[in-house]
């Protein structure tokens, strides 16, 4: 299949200079590029679906008439790739160590955080009951950060 456009192919019988590429003018083609019809040499043409593309075109855009946004990374789960991916690793890794000083700090804190179900409590006001059964939730997350030594971190 001859890439040249048809008015061209009289010329080349008729002793009219082949083009050369518009990236290497020292070299002769006959092959251009179909989005923007400039010549390319073998060493500039990208092979497209429909014939060769210049390496210009080729950088503007897909040329599979998707937006360019529709060729970015992709996670998995479909979500886009963030510049650090460890991000939310090192966030937990750093309440980890922030909640582990608080309690080596104050000890007292291990009884306020730690996981009950339920549980009588017999410090003032005598007979009171606490845990996640008597409403406090946050028990559930605040003893997901608790670590009993540093080897445990």
């Amino acid at each position: 299949m001859d890439q040249q456009p048809p008015g061209d192919r009289a010329a080349a019988g008729s002793g009219v200079p082949t083009p050369t590429c518009y990236r290497h003018p020292d070299r002769e083609t006959g092959i251009s590029c179909t989005r923007c019809e400039r010549p390319v040499c073998p060493e500039c043409m990208v092979s497209a679906s429909v014939g060769f593309q210049c390496p210009d075109c080729v950088r503007q855009g897909s040329g599979t008439g998707h937006h360019p946004a529709a060729s970015r990374p992709r996670t998995l789960a479909g979500g886009s790739v963030t510049a650090d991916p460890r991000l939310v690793t090192k966030i937990l890794l750093g309440i980890n160590l922030a909640v582990f000083l608080l309690v080596t700090v104050r000890p007292g804190l291990v009884g306020d955080l730690t996981l009950l179900g339920r549980a009588w409590d017999p410090s003032p006001p005598p007979g009171s009951v606490e845990g996640v059964a008597e409403g406090q939730w946050y028990r559930l997350v605040t003893s997901m950060f608790l670590h009993q030594e540093v080897v445990h971190l």
